[in-house]
């Protein structure tokens, strides 16, 4: 799949209105269908940072970032400005899974860092489920996860995807090409604090592994909102 980069960020901003106790008793069909469902809505997103890089050779750099989100029941619109760098992509979700590149203005910071549209969007959710793994706990708080195997329809290309039981959002995540061997991943994406902006979680830091080194990316400003509604310059900048 060509696009693997823009909004896996996006999944947390549904984090609150999908809290829930205990989904241990459910099958892993319904749990995952559950977690995809929550994803995608009538809502929109907007948050701005910093990538700050330590690459395996080279110096450390800081990359000022911009994310934005448009989400429907079946359909994203994501669009992130990497220094000067901009990509737009739609994924449609219904009974045709399609993902169309709606704008691009240069390539070669995103191509030096290696970071690919899909590794920020949803896509990965709805690649094809294989299997469940046992169930785990992350970082400091201890986060219930239900861990799960995915498989991409279109390459030879997998996911393990650890979903939070209680809210439904992945909390991190790795993809490996040709083998299931998840002890050397070729990427890995965590997720580590929230924010809240009209009732709504976002993230506050995520750290990104790959084969250019290592990626923090810090968010300081935050917006968004549900509904069908969205600011009529969201995707100008």
């Amino acid at each position: 799949m060509r696009f693997k980069f823009l909004s896996i960020l996006c999944f947390v901003c549904f984090l609150s209105s999908y809290a829930q106790d205990d989904r241990s008793k459910m099958n892993t069909e319904d749990f995952m269908s559950l977690a995809r469902k929550a994803l995608i809505g009538e809502s929109w997103i907007k948050m701005q940072g910093n990538i700050n890089t330590r690459p395996k050779e080279g110096k450390r750099a800081r990359y000022p970032f911009t994310l934005v989100a448009l989400m429907r029941k079946e359909s994203l619109v994501v669009k992130t400005k990497l220094k000067d760098d901009v990509m737009k992509v739609a994924y449609s979700f219904g009974d045709v899974h399609e993902t169309k590149e709606l704008e691009s203005k240069g390539k070669e910071l995103y191509n030096l860092l290696q970071l690919r549209p899909g590794d920020f969007s949803l896509s990965f959710m709805y690649w094809d489920l294989m299997k469940e793994y046992e169930v785990d706990h992350l970082g400091l708080a201890r986060i219930k996860c239900r861990v799960f195997l995915l498989a991409d329809p279109d390459n030879d290309e997998y996911a393990k995807v650890w979903i939070s039981e209680k809210y439904l959002g992945p909390v991190k995540v790795m993809w490996k090409t040709g083998s299931l061997n998840f002890d050397k991943p070729d990427r890995l994406l965590q997720f580590e604090g929230f924010t809240k902006k009209n009732n709504r979680s976002m993230p506050k830091e995520a750290y990104l592994k790959n084969a250019f080194g290592d990626m923090q990316i810090k968010f300081n400003e935050h917006d968004g909102d549900y509904g069908v509604e969205y600011p009529k310059g969201l995707f100008v900048f």
